[in-house]
Parts: structure tokens; sequence; C-alpha cells
């Protein structure tokens, strides 16, 4: 089992390593993203962005230091052309500094990325939904290596998905932040 935990300053590391986190997971918001679409929504978490490329280097820098893992978060439920050639680019970055893995949560960018030939592994969001089998077996053909389950499932269902695809990896949220909206239904 490993513990995977949210950042929103390179500092967090050291001390979430501490106390236990294997992987870390955030994101950054590049300034052509800002300026060409007025908005920060790279990922669904508008409080975990990094605030520059240097930080998400230093950050991939100091989890490896540490031999953790740095994940990078693009998991809005979808995005549009432009954004899509803007996320591409973001990717690009974090491949050449190392990145561990991206977290996606559209199935475009999933395709998008599955199609190049990135040293990062590709996690499906659990803002996906991918709550079945079949739905697994998509994702992995698209280029997913990991699954996150939806915050709501049971564990009796996680175990069926993870005895159908075993070739894939699982994760699943043991702290729900109690919001009343299903995953791949969000408000």
């Amino acid at each position: 089992m490993k513990i995977t935990a949210p950042i929103s300053r390179v500092e967090e590391i050291a001390l979430l390593s501490e106390a236990g986190a294997d992987e870390f997971y955030c994101s950054v918001v590049p300034e052509s993203w800002s300026a060409a679409f007025k908005t920060s929504a790279v990922s669904r978490r508008a409080f975990g962005n990094l605030p520059s490329f240097d930080d998400l280097e230093k950050a991939v820098i100091e989890a490896h230091r540490l031999d953790k893992q740095l994940h990078l978060v693009m998991n809005s439920q979808h995005y549009t052309g432009e954004q899509l050639n803007c996320l591409l680019e973001l990717a690009q970055f974090f491949d050449k500094i190392n990145g561990d893995a991206v977290i996606v949560g559209d199935e475009t960018l999933l395709a998008l990325l599955g199609s190049h030939q990135f040293n990062f592994s590709i996690h499906v969001s659990s803002i996906a939904s991918c709550r079945n089998s079949e739905a697994a077996n998509f994702h992995q053909a698209l280029g997913a290596d990991r699954i996150i389950f939806p915050r709501d499932m049971k564990l009796s269902e996680m175990e069926s998905m993870v005895a159908a695809n075993p070739g894939l990896e699982h994760e699943a949220f043991m702290l729900n932040d109690g919001c009343v909206y299903e995953e791949g239904s969000c408000h």
C-alpha cells in the first residue's frame, strides 16, 4: 500500500514524507494557459496549484531526492482543442523534468497523452467515473496505467475490478471531502 498526498508548496513534500506519504500530486497553471483561457482550471483543485514551472521542477527533484514520486494533475472533466494543445506542452515539460505520472479525467486528453511516447505513467482520475472492468479496459487501451476509483465505490466493487484488471494499478481514497455529488457528475 502507498499513501498519496496533495501538495500546494514544495516545502510540504519533506514534511508529508516524514509523516508516511509515498507519492505526491499537484497541478500547475502555465502562464500561457491563464493568458489564453482566463481561468486556472487545469485541474479541479484550484487551491492545489504550484505557482510556476520552476516550482514543479523543484517538486519533482525533492520527491525524487526522498525516493518518492510526484504526479501532475490535469483532471478537469473536459477541455477544448486549444486547451488540449496547451496541456500537451505541459506534459512534454513534465516528461522532460522526469515527472512520474499524470492524473487525467478527460478521455480525449488520456488518448492524446497515450498516443505519445512519454516516460511517465498515466492515471485515470476518480472524476472519470471508471466503475467497472470494461471501463477500465477502455481506459487502459487509451494508455492508462492506474485507475483511481470514484470515492463512493464499495470495497466489493473495487475488489471485482482489481481481479478483472490485473494489468492495471488501482488507487482508492481513504478520506472524502464530504461533497454530495458523485465524481463524474460534479457540480
